[in-house]
């Protein structure tokens, strides 16, 4: 009886590893589907595990600009804005309409200070999508810093025509206006910002600001 139950054990040990080895194997992962999962990875705030998928789809699709898009991201999350730069450039070589590239990359030259750079890159996006509200706020910003208020203030006219209760539009177009000398206007956005944000941390000084204009 013990032989009988040996012999069935090793006739069934011999059917399951034949069945193993018989057995098609999965094929690996394609490379839109580790992209796939890496934007998964990403998304849900994994950077560090997300980077190795998105650099095994990079090596095996270079001209995918995407990847390269996803990469600067996460640069900018580490955050190393030099890298995340060098790769949101090479998405846009791959594809010279990449809006959200342009617009990234503007990001990061605004977080190195490089306000001539960015707004450049804020403009081309605004050039490829006329409704970005951000980009259009965001070169208002670094035309701001460059001391060019009548872009600045061309920049929040555009934000204001997307979103006309804006507060910090309205307040920074009646600061590029008061330096353009143009009272009157900036005296009228200066209220808005006041009325739409009265508890902002710079309205009792635009209050004060205000009031120096009127007696002008």
């Amino acid at each position: 009886m013990r032989a009988r139950l040996i012999v069935a054990a090793l006739v069934i040990a011999s059917a399951v590893a034949y069945a193993q080895q018989s057995a098609p194997k999965a094929p690996p992962p394609s490379p839109d589907a580790d992209f796939k999962k890496a934007v998964g990875l990403f998304n849900q705030g994994k950077v560090s595990e997300a980077v190795p998928l998105f650099k095994k789809v990079q090596k095996a699709k270079p001209a995918k600009p995407e990847v390269y898009y996803y990469l600067g991201l996460c640069d900018e999350k580490t955050p190393n804005y030099e890298l995340a730069i060098a790769d949101f450039t090479k998405a846009i070589t791959n594809n010279a309409k990449y809006t959200a590239a342009y617009f990234e990359r503007g990001n990061a030259y605004q977080a190195l200070k490089k306000y001539q750079e960015a707004a450049g890159d804020f403009s081309k996006t605004v050039e490829l999508d006329q409704n970005h509200l951000q980009a259009w706020y965001n070169r208002g910003q670094c035309f701001g810093e460059l001391k060019n208020y009548n872009e600045a203030a061309a920049s929040y006219q555009q934000v204001l025509r997307l979103d006309s209760k804006h507060a910090y539009a309205h307040y920074y177009l009646g600061l590029a206006y008061y330096n353009l000398e143009q009272k009157d206007k900036a005296i009228s956005e200066l209220q808005s910002f006041v009325v739409l944000s009265p508890d902002a941390p710079e309205a009792p000084w635009v209050r004060q600001l205000l009031q120096q204009l009127a007696s002008w």
